[in-house]
């Protein structure tokens, strides 16, 4: 029996030695540096019981976790203990191994060490629309992006009006609005998706997609609505009706017909409407009305008649 105790002891010493003296053939991976989303920077000490000139090179093996079967291996100069391995897919973690080559042969792997790559850029949000729009406001949504990695922190939002930027607004919704704009002014949205680095304070920001547009003028009230105000001070009871003969008419510019030009009348148009935001009663937006389309029909019949004497005019 005590035998047998003697012989287990051999044993067991005899493995502990082998053991201990594969441990020192061994590289040893110190740390993991320079964590980007397709590289990282793997460092290492040389096996202890092996000197520079007996390691011919040293092989780095790479390979997705429970893929080894799909290893990546590049070898290095005996003399470089770190090695940047590259062409890797981001937020994905690695295992990775060490190994000595020498005159003799290939020495024991290092123990395997997991690194993780990092986040990086998610590609573009998708279906950026207005979903509503005022002289002085656009309210915009979107989707996230079909691919990002580990998550989308924030949504980046930049105004440009004549090739300047006017603002840079930030979200972590997937809708926005915009305000304090000027009525009129054409405006260039840029969006872009934003993931944060896991390592570090670096932000990746995604390809943007961009949406032109177009605020409209401050509304005017149209001569078939009774207008409201929203000043503190009460309105004024003055109304100052359009002269007869002018009409309303869509058009700001001039119209010639038959050779002969038509007096513009958007601009006494445009002054009716702000009389009538100045009035106090029913009765008097009535009576404005009336007026203009009195005046609608007067111009209207004058026409007809200057096309009735044209016409004459050319069949004598």
């Amino acid at each position: 029996m005590a035998g047998i105790l003697r012989l287990v002891i051999l044993l067991y010493a005899t493995v502990c030695a082998v053991l201990g003296s594969l441990d020192e053939l061994k590289p040893r991976i110190t740390y993991f540096g320079f964590r980007h989303s397709t590289a990282f920077l793997v460092n290492w000490e040389k096996p202890r019981k092996l000197n520079d000139n007996e390691i011919v090179r040293y092989e780095v093996a790479t390979w997705m976790k429970n893929f080894e079967d799909q290893k990546m291996i590049v070898s290095t100069s005996p003399n470089k203990t770190s090695l940047v391995v590259m062409s890797l897919a981001p937020y994905t973690e690695y295992i990775v191994q060490v190994t000595a080559v020498t005159r003799m042969g290939r020495g024991p792997p290092s123990d395997p060490s997991p690194v993780l790559t990092d986040t990086a850029p998610p590609t573009t949000p998708l279906g950026l629309t207005i979903s509503q729009i005022t002289p002085r406001s656009v309210s915009l949504q979107w989707e996230q992006p079909e691919i990002f990695y580990r998550s989308i922190d924030s949504y980046e939002v930049e105004l440009f009006s004549g090739g300047l930027p006017l603002r840079t607004l930030s979200t972590e919704d997937t809708k926005i609005t915009v305000e304090d704009l000027t009525p009129g002014q054409d405006i260039v949205v840029r969006l872009c998706a934003v993931t944060k680095s896991v390592f570090g304070n670096a932000n990746y920001e995604g390809e943007s997609v961009q949406i032109s547009l177009r605020t409209p003028l401050e509304a005017m009230t149209r001569s078939s609505e009774i207008p409201t105000t929203t000043s503190s001070e009460p309105p004024s009871t003055r109304v100052t009706t359009m002269p007869p003969g002018t009409t309303p008419t869509t058009t700001s510019r001039p119209r010639v017909v038959r050779g002969r030009k038509v007096e513009s009348l958007a601009s006494r148009t445009a002054l009716a409407k702000l009389n009538w935001l100045r009035t106090g009663t029913r009765d008097q937006l009535a009576q404005a009305r009336l007026a203009n389309l009195q005046a609608e029909v007067a111009i209207l019949q004058k026409i007809k008649l200057e096309l009735e004497i044209a016409k004459l005019r050319r069949d004598l």
